[in-house]
């Protein structure tokens, strides 16, 4: 018996399991093969429990019992309204209701979907199965968490800070989020579920990296970082400042960003950055030795987000030779440019090389990156556009082309890096440029 051979799970009774065996290998077997496929019922081992219908189909393309769901724990019973009907197995439950079909609900998304009333709440029966999200897109290659969506809303659950978070989202704060970025905006993933301001006027949500707040005269609003400090030290939307009336505008090449409320404005950093760095034209011996130079400095400033300037200038002062030029660049923008098919909303930023004397060649490399992912320093920049050019005998280079052309207005942060180089008879010196991290309504795909 297979209780012998595999052992039995510690609720099921040995005898029962035996039973449940014998029980499939009969129904295994029947010659009236139509009957039995009209029929659609199939027994579980160890349980016994049978799985019908439209229950029966969707189990088995989970997997059946090699599913995540495992075996049926009860017997298919009838949901309070009338209307469906659910069976639990081990780590969930199958609900079928007469518009959606049947679909899987784990036990982490269930806990949420039972606090907000199960089927009779406002989030109603599930119409999808859980999908995976992917918070930093496919260029991660891993899932970030998982959605399911239900008749009023969302439930987002993630692995992300502590152990898995499952909340629950919907309406006009879903409409927000998603107009954000999402999963792969800087608010990242739902923490808690949407609730009632203590006020009882408006609604609001909790993300990882900030909150949205939902007034009926103001609209959503997303509110971070810093920002949302203040405003929280301040009362929030029953303090002095009230509930946020439009969304923060970050000052561009800074950090900083300014927010509208109902009684005032709060000013303060929406999220964390580089604030950017240029080191001089140093002279090294060949572009292998500048670039394990620089490398170290790239990862800080832009693979993270974070740099360290002292102690980037503390190694650059550790080299004594400096070239007779200085790389300067101008902060990350959007500019608007007329194009065959109207305006055309375009990202990039400008680099110049200046010089005390003509030299012999002057390069540069500019590329423009976007950030993947929430939080800032778990993510990664990834390359969107990059530009180059060169000057002959001449005493400065300016660069000016580069260029990435948005899709939408999502809000994404920018990072960039210029690489100089200047040739003077012969000797090369070597500088890199990072432009302060910024936050622009400029959607990537």
């Amino acid at each position: 018996m297979w209780s012998d051979r595999y052992g039995v799970p510690l609720d099921v009774d040995r005898q029962r399991a035996d039973y449940a065996e014998v029980t499939v290998a009969e129904e295994s077997s029947q010659v009236d093969s139509l009957a039995r496929a009209a029929y659609r019922c199939e027994s579980f081992w160890p349980t016994g429990i049978e799985v019908c219908g439209a229950t029966l189909d969707q189990y088995e393309r989970l997997g059946g019992l090699t599913s995540w769901l495992l075996y049926p724990t009860e017997v298919k019973k009838q949901n309070p309204d009338g209307r469906g009907f659910r069976q639990q197995f081990v780590n969930g439950w199958i609900y079928w209701s007469p518009e959606h079909g049947a679909h899987a609900v784990s036990r982490m998304t269930a806990a949420v979907w039972a606090r907000n009333g199960w089927e009779a709440g406002w989030l109603g029966y599930p119409t999808s199965g859980e999908n995976p999200v992917n918070g930093a897109t496919a260029l991660d290659g891993e899932v970030s968490g998982w959605m399911q969506q239900f008749e009023g809303g969302r439930i987002y659950r993630s692995p992300a800070l502590q152990g898995f978070q499952v909340a629950s989202i919907n309406g006009l704060i879903l409409d927000k989020w998603l107009a954000e970025g999402g999963t792969n905006s800087t608010l990242g993933f739902p923490v808690a579920d949407e609730a009632m301001t203590p006020d009882r006027v408006g609604r609001f949500s909790r993300f990882q990296g900030g909150s949205i707040y939902w007034h009926p005269r103001f609209g959503a609003h997303s509110v971070e970082g810093e920002i949302l400090k203040k405003w929280g030290a301040a009362g929030f939307e029953v303090g002095e400042y009230g509930y946020p009336i439009a969304d923060a505008v970050v000052e561009e090449g800074t950090l900083q960003a300014t927010q509208q409320f109902e009684n005032g404005i709060i000013r303060g950093k929406v999220f964390d950055g580089s604030d950017g760095y240029v080191t001089p034209y140093i002279y090294f011996p060949s572009p292998a030795d500048a670039e394990e130079y620089f490398r170290s400095i790239e990862n800080s400033i832009l693979q993270n987000g974070y740099g360290s300037v002292p102690a980037v200038a503390e190694r650059a002062a550790i080299t004594k030779e400096y070239g007779p030029c200085v790389l300067e660049l101008q902060y990350i923008h959007r500019r608007t440019k007329s194009g065959a098919t109207g305006e055309d909303k375009i990202v990039g930023f400008k680099a110049y090389t200046k010089c005390s004397k003509r030299v012999t060649r002057i390069d540069h490399s500019l590329s423009l990156h976007a950030h993947q992912w929430f939080p800032l320093r778990m993510g990664s920049f990834v390359k969107l556009a990059e530009f180059e050019n060169h000057s002959l005998s001449e005493a400065s280079l300016k660069s000016e082309a580069l260029a990435y052309k948005c899709d939408g207005d999502k809000k994404t942060i920018f990072g960039g890096s210029v690489a100089g180089t200047i040739d003077v008879s012969g000797k090369k010196y070597y500088a890199r440029a990072y432009p302060p991290n910024t936050r622009l309504e400029c959607g990537i795909k």
